[in-house]
């Protein structure tokens, strides 16, 4: 159901790398591909984090998923899983 487009930003649309956030960067997009509902999704961003972080289901659109990350330091990134 999802692609291995996935983007990492900011609300003022800046990229990062997935690496940023990610230790197996390749592993990660795999097993979001595998992924067939926004919660399994959101399931293998929490459990693969590289901080363990506690991402959320902000959006869930027919094109989309967006997830929601803050971290300690109160910065928001947001994790944009695209839809087959």
């Amino acid at each position: 159901m999802y692609t291995n487009n996935i983007s990492l930003t900011n609300p003022h649309g800046t990229p990062f790398a997935l690496s940023n956030e990610y230790d197996n960067v390749i592993l990660f997009t795999e097993s979001i591909e595998d992924c067939k509902t926004a919660q399994e999704a959101q399931d293998v961003a929490r459990r693969m984090h590289r901080y363990k972080g506690k991402w959320t289901i902000e959006r869930d659109t027919p094109a989309y998923t967006r997830l929601a990350n803050t971290d300690p330091l109160g910065n928001i990134h947001y994790l944009i899983l695209h839809k087959a």
